[in-house]
Protein backbone atom coordinates (compact mmCIF):
# COMPACT_ATOMS: atom_id res chain seq x y z
CA UNK A 1 0.00 0.00 0.00
CA UNK A 2 1.42 3.29 -1.10
CA UNK A 3 1.52 5.90 1.77
CA UNK A 4 1.36 9.97 1.05
CA UNK A 5 1.95 12.91 2.93
CA UNK A 6 0.16 16.06 2.90
CA UNK A 7 1.78 20.01 2.10
CA UNK A 8 0.07 23.42 3.11
CA UNK A 9 0.42 26.23 0.68
CA UNK A 10 2.12 27.90 3.04
CA UNK A 11 5.33 26.48 3.00
CA UNK A 12 5.68 28.59 0.15
CA UNK A 13 6.39 31.63 2.50
CA UNK A 14 8.60 29.24 4.73
CA UNK A 15 13.03 29.46 4.57
CA UNK A 16 13.17 25.83 3.42
CA UNK A 17 11.07 27.06 -0.06
CA UNK A 18 13.71 29.48 -0.55
CA UNK A 19 16.04 27.19 -1.27
CA UNK A 20 15.69 24.00 -3.91
CA UNK A 21 18.16 21.72 -2.20
CA UNK A 22 16.34 22.29 1.08
CA UNK A 23 12.90 21.42 0.06
CA UNK A 24 14.19 18.43 -1.74
CA UNK A 25 15.84 17.64 1.83
CA UNK A 26 12.87 18.83 4.04
CA UNK A 27 10.50 16.47 1.50
CA UNK A 28 12.87 13.10 1.84
CA UNK A 29 12.59 13.80 5.64
CA UNK A 30 8.61 13.61 5.42
CA UNK A 31 8.98 10.62 2.84
CA UNK A 32 11.69 8.61 4.86
CA UNK A 33 10.16 9.00 8.28
CA UNK A 34 8.00 5.87 9.62
CA UNK A 35 4.12 6.32 9.55
CA UNK A 36 4.27 3.34 11.92
CA UNK A 37 5.83 2.30 15.14
CA UNK A 38 8.95 0.05 13.38
CA UNK A 39 12.20 -1.64 14.99
CA UNK A 40 15.69 -2.59 12.96
CA UNK A 41 18.80 -3.39 14.04
CA UNK A 42 22.05 -1.26 13.62
CA UNK A 43 25.68 -2.60 14.53
CA UNK A 44 23.72 -5.69 16.36
CA UNK A 45 21.85 -3.07 18.53
CA UNK A 46 18.42 -2.94 18.39
CA UNK A 47 16.72 0.12 17.77
CA UNK A 48 12.82 1.02 17.76
CA UNK A 49 11.45 4.11 15.74
CA UNK A 50 7.93 5.00 16.56
CA UNK A 51 5.86 6.84 14.11
CA UNK A 52 7.39 10.42 12.54
CA UNK A 53 11.04 9.33 13.50
CA UNK A 54 13.83 7.84 11.87
CA UNK A 55 17.33 6.19 12.27
CA UNK A 56 19.72 7.24 10.12
CA UNK A 57 23.48 8.26 9.85
CA UNK A 58 24.14 11.67 8.45
CA UNK A 59 25.59 10.12 5.39
CA UNK A 60 22.65 8.31 5.04
CA UNK A 61 20.71 11.46 4.98
CA UNK A 62 23.41 13.49 2.76
CA UNK A 63 23.24 10.38 -0.10
CA UNK A 64 19.21 10.74 0.18
CA UNK A 65 19.23 14.30 -0.45
CA UNK A 66 21.22 14.08 -3.25
CA UNK A 67 24.55 15.68 -4.93
CA UNK A 68 26.00 18.35 -3.34
CA UNK A 69 25.52 17.00 0.42
CA UNK A 70 27.90 16.63 2.72
CA UNK A 71 27.76 15.31 6.17
CA UNK A 72 28.48 18.53 7.93
CA UNK A 73 25.98 20.24 5.52
CA UNK A 74 23.49 17.78 6.59
CA UNK A 75 24.25 18.65 10.34
CA UNK A 76 23.88 22.76 9.43
CA UNK A 77 20.75 22.03 7.70
CA UNK A 78 19.33 19.88 11.11
CA UNK A 79 20.59 22.46 13.33
CA UNK A 80 18.43 25.07 11.35
CA UNK A 81 15.43 22.65 11.51
CA UNK A 82 16.00 22.39 15.27
CA UNK A 83 16.29 25.77 15.99
CA UNK A 84 12.50 26.17 14.04
CA UNK A 85 11.41 23.45 16.04
CA UNK A 86 10.51 21.21 13.06
CA UNK A 87 12.34 18.06 14.23
CA UNK A 88 14.32 16.83 17.24
CA UNK A 89 17.71 14.57 16.83
CA UNK A 90 18.84 12.47 19.17
CA UNK A 91 22.56 10.42 19.15
CA UNK A 92 22.49 7.41 20.05
CA UNK A 93 26.13 6.88 21.48
CA UNK A 94 27.84 5.29 18.36
CA UNK A 95 25.21 3.63 16.35
CA UNK A 96 23.33 6.36 14.69
CA UNK A 97 21.32 9.26 14.67
CA UNK A 98 17.33 9.63 15.23
CA UNK A 99 15.51 11.88 13.89
CA UNK A 100 11.75 12.89 15.11
CA UNK A 101 9.89 14.83 12.91
CA UNK A 102 7.61 17.59 15.29
CA UNK A 103 3.92 17.59 14.48
CA UNK A 104 3.98 14.45 12.46
CA UNK A 105 0.02 13.93 11.96
CA UNK A 106 0.60 17.76 10.58
CA UNK A 107 2.14 16.03 7.19
CA UNK A 108 0.68 12.72 7.89
CA UNK A 109 -2.87 11.97 9.65
CA UNK A 110 -4.32 8.55 10.22
CA UNK A 111 -7.36 9.62 7.73
CA UNK A 112 -6.76 12.51 5.71
CA UNK A 113 -9.37 15.16 5.47
CA UNK A 114 -8.57 17.89 2.99
CA UNK A 115 -11.46 19.84 5.01
CA UNK A 116 -9.08 19.98 8.09
CA UNK A 117 -6.71 22.54 8.81
CA UNK A 118 -4.16 21.82 12.32
CA UNK A 119 -3.27 25.07 14.17
CA UNK A 120 0.38 23.16 14.92
CA UNK A 121 3.19 22.12 12.77
CA UNK A 122 2.75 23.85 9.60
CA UNK A 123 3.34 27.62 9.55
CA UNK A 124 -0.47 29.53 8.58
CA UNK A 125 -0.52 32.50 6.33
CA UNK A 126 -0.86 34.75 9.40
CA UNK A 127 1.84 33.29 11.65
CA UNK A 128 5.23 34.98 11.45
CA UNK A 129 7.84 32.97 9.68
CA UNK A 130 11.56 31.88 9.93
CA UNK A 131 13.83 32.92 7.73
CA UNK A 132 17.31 31.91 7.17
CA UNK A 133 18.63 35.01 8.93
CA UNK A 134 16.53 34.84 11.81
CA UNK A 135 18.37 31.09 12.35
CA UNK A 136 21.30 32.44 11.89
CA UNK A 137 21.01 34.92 14.47
CA UNK A 138 20.26 32.36 16.80
CA UNK A 139 22.35 30.14 16.09
CA UNK A 140 25.26 33.14 17.31
CA UNK A 141 23.29 33.69 20.16
CA UNK A 142 23.77 30.53 20.78
CA UNK A 143 27.66 30.64 20.34
CA UNK A 144 28.17 34.21 22.28
CA UNK A 145 28.13 32.41 25.76
CA UNK A 146 31.72 31.70 25.25
CA UNK A 147 31.97 29.82 22.40
CA UNK A 148 34.99 26.70 21.84
CA UNK A 149 37.45 29.17 20.03
CA UNK A 150 37.76 31.62 22.97
CA UNK A 151 37.93 28.28 24.97
CA UNK A 152 40.73 27.29 22.91
CA UNK A 153 42.81 30.63 22.95
CA UNK A 154 42.35 30.69 26.98
CA UNK A 155 43.72 27.29 27.87
CA UNK A 156 46.45 27.67 25.82
CA UNK A 157 47.62 23.63 25.45
CA UNK A 158 46.19 23.04 22.49
CA UNK A 159 46.28 19.19 22.20
CA UNK A 160 43.47 16.48 20.42
CA UNK A 161 41.82 19.60 19.11
CA UNK A 162 38.82 17.77 17.71
CA UNK A 163 38.25 15.60 20.56
CA UNK A 164 38.27 18.66 22.30
CA UNK A 165 35.68 20.63 20.37
CA UNK A 166 33.23 17.09 20.08
CA UNK A 167 32.86 17.50 23.99
CA UNK A 168 32.93 21.03 24.16
CA UNK A 169 29.71 21.04 22.00
CA UNK A 170 27.73 18.69 24.57
CA UNK A 171 28.42 20.92 27.36
CA UNK A 172 24.96 22.93 28.44
CA UNK A 173 25.42 27.26 28.30
CA UNK A 174 25.40 27.36 32.02
CA UNK A 175 28.46 24.99 32.26
CA UNK A 176 30.20 26.81 29.45
CA UNK A 177 29.47 30.66 31.93
CA UNK A 178 31.40 28.67 35.05
CA UNK A 179 34.03 27.69 32.50
CA UNK A 180 34.48 30.94 30.93
CA UNK A 181 34.62 32.48 34.99
CA UNK A 182 37.16 29.32 35.99
CA UNK A 183 39.54 28.83 33.08
CA UNK A 184 41.69 31.68 33.05
CA UNK A 185 42.58 31.07 36.51
CA UNK A 186 43.19 27.07 36.39
CA UNK A 187 45.79 28.39 33.49
CA UNK A 188 47.31 30.91 35.41
CA UNK A 189 47.89 28.41 38.68
CA UNK A 190 49.67 26.30 36.49
CA UNK A 191 51.74 28.44 34.11
CA UNK A 192 53.92 25.63 33.08
CA UNK A 193 52.29 23.60 30.51
CA UNK A 194 54.15 20.69 31.12
CA UNK A 195 51.81 20.08 34.39
CA UNK A 196 48.91 21.83 33.34
CA UNK A 197 46.04 18.92 32.50
CA UNK A 198 45.28 18.78 28.77
CA UNK A 199 42.23 20.69 27.90
CA UNK A 200 40.23 17.01 27.01
CA UNK A 201 41.35 15.84 30.52
CA UNK A 202 40.28 19.08 32.06
CA UNK A 203 36.52 19.36 30.28
CA UNK A 204 35.73 15.45 31.12
CA UNK A 205 36.84 15.72 34.59
CA UNK A 206 34.45 18.64 34.80
CA UNK A 207 37.00 20.54 36.40
CA UNK A 208 35.73 23.66 36.34
CA UNK A 209 34.38 22.78 39.41
CA UNK A 210 37.25 22.08 41.47
CA UNK A 211 39.14 24.81 43.79
CA UNK A 212 41.92 26.68 42.39
CA UNK A 213 45.33 26.98 44.44
CA UNK A 214 46.60 30.21 43.98
CA UNK A 215 50.45 30.70 42.50
CA UNK A 216 51.32 32.01 45.54
CA UNK A 217 50.20 29.26 47.69
CA UNK A 218 51.66 26.84 45.83
CA UNK A 219 55.45 28.81 45.69
CA UNK A 220 55.35 29.11 49.25
CA UNK A 221 54.87 25.03 50.10
CA UNK A 222 57.97 23.01 50.49
CA UNK A 223 57.98 20.06 52.12
CA UNK A 224 61.38 18.63 53.88
CA UNK A 225 62.42 14.70 52.30
CA UNK A 226 64.64 13.03 54.70
CA UNK A 227 67.41 10.46 52.97
CA UNK A 228 67.98 7.67 54.66
CA UNK A 229 71.81 8.87 55.35
CA UNK A 230 70.51 11.05 57.16
CA UNK A 231 70.66 14.25 54.34
CA UNK A 232 67.79 16.93 54.65
CA UNK A 233 66.71 18.62 51.49
CA UNK A 234 63.51 20.89 50.29
CA UNK A 235 60.97 19.93 47.57
CA UNK A 236 59.78 23.13 46.00
CA UNK A 237 56.32 22.67 43.45
CA UNK A 238 57.60 24.74 40.52
CA UNK A 239 61.16 25.03 39.14
CA UNK A 240 61.70 28.80 39.83
CA UNK A 241 61.02 28.05 43.22
CA UNK A 242 63.90 26.04 43.55
CA UNK A 243 66.17 27.63 41.37
CA UNK A 244 65.57 30.60 43.90
CA UNK A 245 66.83 28.52 46.46
CA UNK A 246 69.72 26.74 44.74
CA UNK A 247 72.27 26.03 47.30
CA UNK A 248 75.72 27.46 46.97
CA UNK A 249 77.69 26.20 44.70
CA UNK A 250 74.98 23.75 43.46
CA UNK A 251 74.66 23.97 39.66
CA UNK A 252 71.57 23.83 37.88
CA UNK A 253 71.84 20.48 36.00
CA UNK A 254 71.88 18.71 39.67
CA UNK A 255 68.49 19.83 39.75
CA UNK A 256 65.70 16.86 40.21
CA UNK A 257 62.39 16.60 39.18
CA UNK A 258 59.91 14.03 40.71
CA UNK A 259 56.30 13.94 40.52
CA UNK A 260 56.75 17.80 39.38
CA UNK A 261 58.63 18.61 42.47
CA UNK A 262 61.71 19.92 42.36
CA UNK A 263 64.91 19.64 44.37
CA UNK A 264 68.72 19.29 43.86
CA UNK A 265 70.76 16.93 44.62
CA UNK A 266 72.63 17.30 48.43
CA UNK A 267 75.11 15.29 46.56
CA UNK A 268 75.51 17.25 43.26
CA UNK A 269 79.19 18.09 42.44
CA UNK A 270 80.69 21.70 42.91
CA UNK A 271 81.00 24.18 40.21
Amino acid sequence: MSTWIKLYRDITKHWVFDDANYLKAWITILIETNHEKHGTVIKGTPVICERGQKAYSTTTWAKLFGNGWTRQKVRTFFKHLELDNMIIIEELKTITTKLTVCNYDTYQSSEPNINQRTTKGQPKANQKLTTIEELNNLELKNETIYSFDEFWNDYEKKIEVKKCKAKYSKIKESDRQLIKDNVKAYVKSQPDKQYRKNALTWLNGECWNDEIEKPQQRQSQKRQLKHMDGHMVQIFLTADEALKHKPQGAVNNNMLCIDAQFYFNPWSDNE
